[in-house]
């Protein structure tokens, strides 16, 4: 005699994405979001975030006061957060 084997899928196979294709989604929602901020912003969340900087390496690298980079930063934050929660990231 003969077993029959099911696979049951959540969703259909045309709708499974490829992981990669989300990281490239998620990445292009990311991008979008850090577009909406100034150059000053960009550079000390970069620094922040990207290269793991201290708030006052970044404040000694760019030259600027050390409250002056935190409120960048809370602001960037602030921006790409409200950004990203727009686009249901």
């Amino acid at each position: 005699s003969s077993r029959v084997v099911s696979i049951h899928l959540h969703a259909p196979p045309e709708q499974i994405e490829d992981p990669q294709v989300m990281a490239m989604d998620d990445w292009r929602r990311v991008k979008s979001a850090l577009d909406v901020l100034g150059e000053d912003e960009r550079r000390c969340l970069e620094l922040a975030v990207f290269l793991e900087y201290s708030h006052s390496e970044i404040s000694e690298r760019l030259g600027t006061p050390l409250g002056t980079v935190k409120n960048r930063l809370r602001r960037a934050l602030e921006k790409v957060r409200n950004q990203l929660s727009r686009h249901e990231f």
